[in-house]
Protein backbone atom coordinates (compact mmCIF):
# COMPACT_ATOMS: atom_id res chain seq x y z
CA UNK A 1 0.00 0.00 0.00
CA UNK A 2 0.90 3.39 -0.54
CA UNK A 3 2.53 5.39 2.49
CA UNK A 4 1.36 8.86 2.68
CA UNK A 5 2.40 11.56 4.50
CA UNK A 6 0.09 14.01 6.65
CA UNK A 7 2.76 17.73 6.89
CA UNK A 8 1.33 20.06 10.15
CA UNK A 9 2.99 23.12 11.11
CA UNK A 10 1.63 24.28 14.15
CA UNK A 11 2.54 27.52 16.59
CA UNK A 12 0.33 27.95 19.64
CA UNK A 13 -2.86 25.99 19.07
CA UNK A 14 -3.14 23.99 21.86
CA UNK A 15 -6.55 23.41 21.21
CA UNK A 16 -6.36 22.77 17.78
CA UNK A 17 -3.60 20.22 17.03
CA UNK A 18 -5.52 16.77 18.49
CA UNK A 19 -7.87 17.61 16.18
CA UNK A 20 -5.73 17.39 13.22
CA UNK A 21 -4.25 14.55 14.59
CA UNK A 22 -7.65 12.53 14.20
CA UNK A 23 -8.95 13.39 11.58
CA UNK A 24 -5.46 11.70 10.08
CA UNK A 25 -6.33 8.80 12.11
CA UNK A 26 -9.85 8.44 10.93
CA UNK A 27 -9.23 8.25 7.14
CA UNK A 28 -10.14 5.36 5.46
CA UNK A 29 -6.41 4.87 3.39
CA UNK A 30 -3.85 3.01 5.69
CA UNK A 31 -0.90 3.60 5.73
CA UNK A 32 -0.51 7.45 6.64
CA UNK A 33 2.33 8.78 8.84
CA UNK A 34 1.77 11.93 10.64
CA UNK A 35 4.48 14.52 10.35
CA UNK A 36 3.72 17.09 12.87
CA UNK A 37 6.53 20.53 13.82
CA UNK A 38 6.11 22.75 16.40
CA UNK A 39 7.19 25.95 15.21
CA UNK A 40 8.55 27.44 19.05
CA UNK A 41 4.88 27.63 20.30
CA UNK A 42 4.94 28.79 24.13
CA UNK A 43 1.57 27.42 24.59
CA UNK A 44 0.45 24.25 25.82
CA UNK A 45 1.35 22.58 22.22
CA UNK A 46 4.26 20.34 24.09
CA UNK A 47 2.35 19.00 26.80
CA UNK A 48 -0.41 18.33 24.65
CA UNK A 49 1.76 15.95 22.01
CA UNK A 50 3.67 14.36 24.83
CA UNK A 51 0.78 12.21 24.70
CA UNK A 52 1.40 10.45 21.20
CA UNK A 53 5.15 10.01 22.16
CA UNK A 54 4.78 6.23 21.59
CA UNK A 55 2.73 6.60 18.46
CA UNK A 56 4.50 5.12 15.96
CA UNK A 57 2.44 6.93 13.18
CA UNK A 58 2.95 10.66 14.83
CA UNK A 59 6.45 12.45 14.30
CA UNK A 60 6.95 15.36 16.12
CA UNK A 61 9.65 17.67 15.63
CA UNK A 62 10.90 20.79 17.26
CA UNK A 63 11.62 23.80 16.06
CA UNK A 64 14.60 25.83 17.87
CA UNK A 65 12.33 28.75 17.87
CA UNK A 66 10.04 30.30 15.82
CA UNK A 67 10.62 29.94 12.44
CA UNK A 68 7.25 30.29 9.92
CA UNK A 69 4.84 28.44 8.69
CA UNK A 70 6.93 27.97 5.15
CA UNK A 71 10.29 26.36 6.83
CA UNK A 72 8.35 24.19 9.04
CA UNK A 73 6.48 23.13 6.17
CA UNK A 74 9.48 22.36 4.25
CA UNK A 75 10.87 20.37 7.50
CA UNK A 76 8.03 18.37 7.66
CA UNK A 77 8.36 17.37 3.79
CA UNK A 78 11.72 16.35 3.58
CA UNK A 79 11.47 14.39 6.92
CA UNK A 80 8.72 12.83 5.58
CA UNK A 81 8.91 9.05 4.20
CA UNK A 82 5.72 9.20 2.19
CA UNK A 83 5.45 8.81 -1.89
CA UNK A 84 2.94 11.36 -1.10
CA UNK A 85 2.73 14.05 1.48
CA UNK A 86 -0.80 15.54 2.15
CA UNK A 87 -1.11 19.53 2.93
CA UNK A 88 -3.11 19.58 6.45
CA UNK A 89 -3.34 22.77 8.26
CA UNK A 90 -3.47 22.40 12.01
CA UNK A 91 -7.34 23.38 12.44
CA UNK A 92 -8.46 21.87 9.06
CA UNK A 93 -10.08 18.56 9.55
CA UNK A 94 -10.98 16.04 6.72
CA UNK A 95 -13.30 13.51 5.82
CA UNK A 96 -12.35 10.14 6.00
CA UNK A 97 -12.55 9.20 2.59
CA UNK A 98 -10.26 12.24 1.50
CA UNK A 99 -6.77 10.00 1.18
CA UNK A 100 -8.47 7.04 -0.32
CA UNK A 101 -10.60 8.84 -2.86
CA UNK A 102 -7.29 10.67 -4.22
CA UNK A 103 -4.85 8.00 -4.59
CA UNK A 104 -7.54 6.46 -6.56
CA UNK A 105 -7.73 9.63 -8.79
CA UNK A 106 -4.41 9.53 -9.51
CA UNK A 107 -4.51 6.00 -10.05
CA UNK A 108 -6.99 6.70 -12.46
CA UNK A 109 -4.69 9.13 -14.77
CA UNK A 110 -2.68 6.13 -16.27
CA UNK A 111 -5.82 5.38 -18.07
CA UNK A 112 -6.86 8.83 -18.71
CA UNK A 113 -4.16 10.85 -20.05
CA UNK A 114 -0.24 9.65 -22.10
CA UNK A 115 1.48 11.22 -19.48
CA UNK A 116 0.54 10.36 -16.06
CA UNK A 117 3.73 11.25 -14.59
CA UNK A 118 3.39 14.91 -15.97
CA UNK A 119 1.13 14.98 -12.77
CA UNK A 120 2.35 15.98 -9.08
CA UNK A 121 -0.77 15.79 -7.33
CA UNK A 122 -4.54 15.79 -6.96
CA UNK A 123 -6.71 19.02 -4.76
CA UNK A 124 -10.42 18.37 -3.63
CA UNK A 125 -13.51 20.77 -3.28
CA UNK A 126 -14.16 21.67 0.49
CA UNK A 127 -16.33 23.80 3.03
CA UNK A 128 -15.55 26.50 4.93
CA UNK A 129 -17.47 28.28 7.78
CA UNK A 130 -17.58 32.39 7.55
CA UNK A 131 -17.09 34.57 10.25
CA UNK A 132 -21.24 35.12 10.64
CA UNK A 133 -21.80 31.17 10.62
CA UNK A 134 -22.76 30.70 7.19
CA UNK A 135 -20.89 27.85 5.13
CA UNK A 136 -19.08 28.01 1.73
CA UNK A 137 -18.35 25.61 -0.78
CA UNK A 138 -14.50 26.02 -2.24
CA UNK A 139 -14.99 24.58 -5.51
CA UNK A 140 -12.74 25.81 -8.21
CA UNK A 141 -12.59 22.92 -10.41
CA UNK A 142 -8.97 24.40 -12.06
CA UNK A 143 -7.08 21.45 -13.78
CA UNK A 144 -4.28 20.10 -16.08
CA UNK A 145 -2.08 22.77 -17.49
CA UNK A 146 -2.84 25.85 -14.53
CA UNK A 147 0.49 28.12 -16.12
CA UNK A 148 0.61 30.88 -16.67
CA UNK A 149 -3.36 31.63 -15.21
CA UNK A 150 -2.01 30.25 -11.53
CA UNK A 151 -0.56 33.80 -11.44
CA UNK A 152 -3.22 35.56 -11.09
CA UNK A 153 -4.79 34.32 -8.12
CA UNK A 154 -4.48 30.48 -6.06
CA UNK A 155 -6.85 28.63 -7.64
CA UNK A 156 -5.72 25.12 -5.80
CA UNK A 157 -7.72 25.38 -2.52
CA UNK A 158 -8.40 24.77 -0.06
CA UNK A 159 -4.84 24.03 0.86
CA UNK A 160 -5.49 21.23 2.99
CA UNK A 161 -7.30 19.47 0.06
CA UNK A 162 -3.68 18.95 -1.78
CA UNK A 163 -1.94 15.37 -1.99
CA UNK A 164 0.98 16.09 -3.79
CA UNK A 165 3.73 13.59 -5.03
CA UNK A 166 7.24 14.38 -2.45
CA UNK A 167 9.75 13.81 -5.35
CA UNK A 168 7.63 16.54 -7.22
CA UNK A 169 8.08 18.94 -4.32
CA UNK A 170 11.56 18.56 -3.47
CA UNK A 171 12.11 18.58 -7.52
CA UNK A 172 10.79 21.94 -7.75
CA UNK A 173 13.11 23.03 -4.18
CA UNK A 174 10.35 22.29 -1.53
CA UNK A 175 8.49 25.62 0.16
CA UNK A 176 10.24 29.27 0.12
CA UNK A 177 11.29 29.58 3.42
CA UNK A 178 11.50 33.45 3.23
CA UNK A 179 8.00 33.78 1.90
CA UNK A 180 6.47 34.89 4.92
CA UNK A 181 2.43 34.35 3.50
CA UNK A 182 0.89 33.10 0.71
CA UNK A 183 3.06 29.91 0.93
CA UNK A 184 1.09 27.72 -0.50
CA UNK A 185 0.41 29.67 -3.39
CA UNK A 186 3.89 30.00 -4.09
CA UNK A 187 4.16 26.61 -4.25
CA UNK A 188 1.85 25.98 -6.42
CA UNK A 189 3.13 28.29 -9.00
CA UNK A 190 6.58 26.64 -9.09
CA UNK A 191 4.90 23.30 -9.26
CA UNK A 192 2.25 24.24 -12.22
CA UNK A 193 5.02 25.39 -14.01
CA UNK A 194 6.44 22.15 -14.15
CA UNK A 195 3.41 19.63 -13.94
CA UNK A 196 -0.36 19.47 -14.49
CA UNK A 197 -2.73 19.40 -11.29
CA UNK A 198 -5.51 16.75 -11.07
CA UNK A 199 -9.01 18.08 -9.25
CA UNK A 200 -11.97 15.86 -7.40
CA UNK A 201 -14.91 17.93 -7.48
CA UNK A 202 -16.18 16.25 -3.82
CA UNK A 203 -15.96 17.88 -1.21
CA UNK A 204 -13.24 16.50 1.21
CA UNK A 205 -12.19 19.33 3.85
CA UNK A 206 -13.17 21.27 6.09
CA UNK A 207 -12.66 24.60 7.14
CA UNK A 208 -13.61 27.01 10.24
CA UNK A 209 -12.96 30.70 10.36
CA UNK A 210 -11.62 31.64 13.89
CA UNK A 211 -10.07 35.05 15.21
CA UNK A 212 -6.55 33.63 14.77
CA UNK A 213 -6.88 32.01 11.50
CA UNK A 214 -4.22 34.32 9.62
CA UNK A 215 -4.66 31.89 6.21
CA UNK A 216 -8.14 32.47 6.93
CA UNK A 217 -8.14 35.84 6.36
CA UNK A 218 -7.12 36.02 2.43
CA UNK A 219 -9.88 33.48 1.70
CA UNK A 220 -12.65 35.78 3.54
CA UNK A 221 -11.75 38.77 1.25
CA UNK A 222 -9.06 40.57 3.52
CA UNK A 223 -7.70 43.27 1.18
CA UNK A 224 -4.83 44.09 3.16
CA UNK A 225 -3.86 40.46 2.95
CA UNK A 226 -4.62 39.92 -0.55
CA UNK A 227 -2.45 43.25 -1.33
CA UNK A 228 0.68 41.43 0.68
CA UNK A 229 -0.18 37.70 -1.26
CA UNK A 230 -0.04 39.04 -4.75
CA UNK A 231 2.97 42.45 -3.76
CA UNK A 232 5.11 38.96 -2.38
CA UNK A 233 4.00 37.20 -5.72
CA UNK A 234 4.88 39.89 -7.93
CA UNK A 235 8.13 40.63 -6.30
CA UNK A 236 9.19 37.26 -7.21
CA UNK A 237 7.53 36.00 -10.44
CA UNK A 238 7.55 40.15 -11.98
CA UNK A 239 9.11 38.95 -14.99
CA UNK A 240 6.52 36.04 -15.98
CA UNK A 241 3.83 37.86 -14.76
CA UNK A 242 4.63 41.08 -16.89
CA UNK A 243 5.32 38.32 -20.06
CA UNK A 244 1.97 36.32 -19.18
CA UNK A 245 -0.65 38.28 -17.57
CA UNK A 246 0.35 41.74 -16.91
CA UNK A 247 -3.11 44.16 -17.17
CA UNK A 248 -4.87 41.07 -15.30
CA UNK A 249 -2.83 40.81 -12.86
CA UNK A 250 -2.35 44.62 -12.12
CA UNK A 251 -5.54 45.44 -12.28
CA UNK A 252 -6.36 42.70 -9.53
CA UNK A 253 -3.39 44.46 -7.18
CA UNK A 254 -4.48 48.00 -7.61
CA UNK A 255 -8.64 46.86 -6.88
CA UNK A 256 -7.60 44.97 -3.91
CA UNK A 257 -5.47 48.11 -3.02
CA UNK A 258 -8.28 49.90 -3.70
CA UNK A 259 -10.21 48.14 -1.66
CA UNK A 260 -8.06 47.92 1.39
CA UNK A 261 -7.75 52.14 1.55
CA UNK A 262 -11.89 51.70 1.50
CA UNK A 263 -11.71 49.54 4.36
CA UNK A 264 -9.44 51.55 5.95
CA UNK A 265 -11.87 55.02 5.22
CA UNK A 266 -9.49 56.56 2.59
CA UNK A 267 -12.13 57.24 -0.05
CA UNK A 268 -9.82 59.17 -2.27
CA UNK A 269 -7.03 57.02 -2.09
CA UNK A 270 -9.37 54.19 -2.79
CA UNK A 271 -10.88 56.04 -6.11
CA UNK A 272 -7.27 56.11 -7.29
CA UNK A 273 -6.27 52.80 -6.86
CA UNK A 274 -9.67 51.58 -8.53
CA UNK A 275 -9.14 54.09 -11.52
CA UNK A 276 -5.58 52.70 -11.83
CA UNK A 277 -7.00 49.16 -11.58
CA UNK A 278 -9.71 49.81 -14.74
CA UNK A 279 -6.82 51.32 -16.88
CA UNK A 280 -4.94 47.86 -16.26
CA UNK A 281 -7.85 45.54 -16.62
CA UNK A 282 -10.97 47.43 -17.83
CA UNK A 283 -13.26 44.46 -16.85
CA UNK A 284 -17.24 44.93 -15.69
CA UNK A 285 -16.14 43.65 -12.19
CA UNK A 286 -13.47 46.62 -11.55
CA UNK A 287 -15.37 49.21 -13.47
CA UNK A 288 -18.14 48.12 -10.99
CA UNK A 289 -15.67 48.27 -7.79
CA UNK A 290 -14.86 51.50 -8.67
CA UNK A 291 -18.87 52.81 -8.91
CA UNK A 292 -19.24 50.90 -5.70
CA UNK A 293 -16.54 53.17 -3.95
CA UNK A 294 -18.19 56.39 -4.50
CA UNK A 295 -20.91 55.45 -2.14
CA UNK A 296 -18.12 53.94 0.52
CA UNK A 297 -17.50 50.77 2.14
CA UNK A 298 -20.90 49.82 3.21
CA UNK A 299 -22.15 49.67 -0.06
CA UNK A 300 -18.97 47.69 -1.66
CA UNK A 301 -19.86 45.40 1.58
CA UNK A 302 -23.66 44.80 0.75
CA UNK A 303 -22.87 44.30 -2.70
CA UNK A 304 -20.37 41.77 -1.87
CA UNK A 305 -22.66 40.03 0.54
CA UNK A 306 -25.23 39.83 -2.31
CA UNK A 307 -22.84 38.24 -4.66
CA UNK A 308 -21.78 35.56 -2.33
CA UNK A 309 -25.58 34.71 -2.02
CA UNK A 310 -26.32 34.41 -5.42
CA UNK A 311 -22.80 32.61 -5.64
Amino acid sequence: MTLVSAVTPTYNRADYIEGAIATVREQTHDPIEHVVVVDGSTDDTREVLAGYEDDPDVRVLYNDRNRGIAYSFDRAVRAADGEYVAILGDDDRWRPPKTERQLRAMERLSGLVDDPGSYCGVYTAGVRQGPDGTAERIDTGAAGDLWPEILLENVLIPDSSKLIRRDAVLGVGGFDTDFPHAVDWELGIRLAREYNWAYLPEVLVERAFHADNVSGDIQFGDPAYEVEAKELVYGKYRDAVETHVRGPFLGALEKQRGLAALEAGDRLDAVGHLARAARHDPSVTVLATLALSALGPGAYRAAWRLNDRLA
